[in-house]
């Protein structure tokens, strides 16, 4: 059975070769020649289809290749990520650590400062009781001068000069 643009001739034999007839053998090389036609139509788009083949097979390739090269480096994204991440939380505990011992700094620092304030409370006592001491040390000074004059160095002179007082107040009466 010969296919000749989808016909099927089924009584093809070796009577057509030995004793061709002209309207058989019309039929048949007009079928053999449109089978060529049609054949080469279909090498061409058999051609360009093979081309685009080709083609999409390298663009294929090239594309696991980039696939290839996105793979390598999205591991080594990951390792860079991964690397990063543990340094983050490296830094992440360092803070907590900083933030603990920022706590107790200031607690004290609270401390020291009510410390401060009281010893400053106690100064300022003490200061108002040196000045009050002070004022009262100028009065006694002052009192002591003032007395000063009137302490008797010596009893006989004191004798002597309310004697003499004694005697000018009977003369003058």
């Amino acid at each position: 059975h010969c296919v000749v643009l989808g016909r099927r001739v089924h009584d093809f034999g070796w009577r057509d070769l030995q004793t061709p007839s002209s309207k058989r053998f019309r039929r048949q090389l007009s079928g053999a020649i449109n089978y060529i036609k049609y054949r080469e139509d279909q090498l061409s788009f058999y051609s360009e289809l093979e081309d685009e083949r080709r083609m999409l097979i390298s663009k294929y390739r090239e594309i696991e290749q980039e696939q290839k090269l996105i793979t390598e480096q999205l591991e080594q994204v990951e390792i860079d990520s991964n690397r990063e991440w543990e340094e983050r939380k490296e830094v992440e505990q360092e803070c907590a650590d900083i933030e603990k011992e920022i706590a107790q700094q200031n607690k004290l620092q609270t401390s020291i400062r009510q410390e401060s304030t009281e010893l400053k409370k106690q100064l300022n006592e003490l200061k108002d009781r040196s000045a009050t001491l002070s004022v009262a040390l100028e009065e006694v000074e002052a009192e002591e001068h003032r007395l000063s004059d009137q302490v008797v160095q010596s009893p006989t002179r004191l004798k002597r000069e309310m004697s003499e007082l004694s005697s000018k107040l009977e003369g003058e009466r």
